[in-house]
């Protein structure tokens, strides 16, 4: 966490102190959550999982090189995960991901409304939670069933009016989160790998600052 903190603050003072345009975002949105399963566990290859729907919100350091190009990093407290379908292997469970990521992203603007981004996604493990059919969450934190960072790419399209905006990004995980390992009948371990795959639906307001020259 300390870790976490000392990148965090970094963002902040790395934007804060080159002199151009400047601005700070708020955002919220939804996050259409799944996760590429990777597994062969008892003739079940690939298994199919379904989409949850889960939330974030967060703040956006940006810095406006020009009309064109800015670079940002969104600071997410953002919740992820999937269900398996009904009729496979663990049936009906869900699982629930929670992260602060931190998401540095170049945007090139095609239009002064519209723009297109690029980057990267990291993410650090908050917590983790389970649900099987009819009972309660309840946390896997201390199992630790995923590992305690995440790593993908992202891509991004946002529009904007005045410093309102709404974005659709989507990132895909690189990492293999999954800590879980599971053996056969001999206890031979058998390959298995989780992947997040995530689409996220962004509001949120740019509130814009603009150093002052200095005087002789």
């Amino acid at each position: 966490m300390k870790r976490t903190l000392f990148l965090i603050t970094l963002t902040f003072f790395f934007f804060t102190e080159i002199n151009a345009q400047f601005s700070i975002g708020v955002s919220a949105g939804i996050n259409l959550s799944n996760v590429k399963y990777d597994v062969n566990i008892g003739g079940y290859e690939d298994i199919e999982t379904n989409c949850m729907q889960y939330y974030f919100f967060g703040v956006i350091p940006r810095y406006n090189f020009n009309s064109r190009l800015s670079v940002s990093s969104d600071i997410q407290y953002s919740l992820k995960g999937y269900k398996f379908k009904d009729g496979i292997l663990f049936s009906g469970t869900k699982y629930q991901f929670i992260y602060l990521d931190v998401i540095p992203k170049v945007e090139y603007h095609i239009l002064k409304w519209l723009a297109i981004g690029a980057g990267f996604n990291v993410g650090f493990t908050i917590d983790e939670k389970q649900k099987y059919s009819g009972q309660d969450w309840f946390s896997t934190k201390d199992i630790e069933t995923i590992a305690s960072t995440d790593f993908g790419l992202v891509g991004s399209i946002r529009g904007s009016f005045k410093n309102f905006f709404i974005s659709v990004s989507y990132n895909h995980g690189l990492k293999d989160i999954n800590n879980v390992i599971f053996t056969d009948d001999n206890g031979q371990p058998l390959d298995g790998n989780l992947y997040n795959r995530n689409f996220q639906i962004n509001l949120g307001y740019f509130f814009a600052f603009k150093k002052s020259e200095e005087k002789n």
